[in-house]
């Protein structure tokens, strides 16, 4: 997830010797990373982060007025294969523009 909300364009620190990790809030505004296209947010096994950063990324803000901010969110095999339907069409029905690339679970 850490790695994720950077290519986001969040910004961390650790501090105290590593024992805390600051996270700088970016005013929900978060960046397309440059590499989206080619590079998907990969999440591992982790169901929270996964569902956390759906809904973010629903505040990315596109490249330009005339382009869709468009970023996929995946995991490894079991990842992808739990359900996320509720939330997917929570998000549907305040307006968001948003499929799954396999199979809707």
């Amino acid at each position: 997830m850490i790695t994720a909300l950077q290519r986001l364009g969040v910004r961390m620190d650790w501090e105290h010797s590593g024992a805390v990790l600051a996270v700088h809030g970016t005013g929900g505004r978060f960046t397309l990373p440059p590499d989206i296209e080619t590079q998907p947010l990969y999440l591992e096994n982790a169901g929270t982060a996964a569902r956390f950063l759906t809904t973010m990324c629903t505040l990315i803000t596109p490249p330009s007025a005339a382009a869709a901010a468009s970023v996929v969110l995946t995991g490894n095999a079991r990842m992808q294969e739990r359900p996320i339907r509720d939330l997917v069409d929570a998000l549907r029905g305040v307006g968001v523009d948003i499929s799954y690339v396999k199979k809707e679970v």
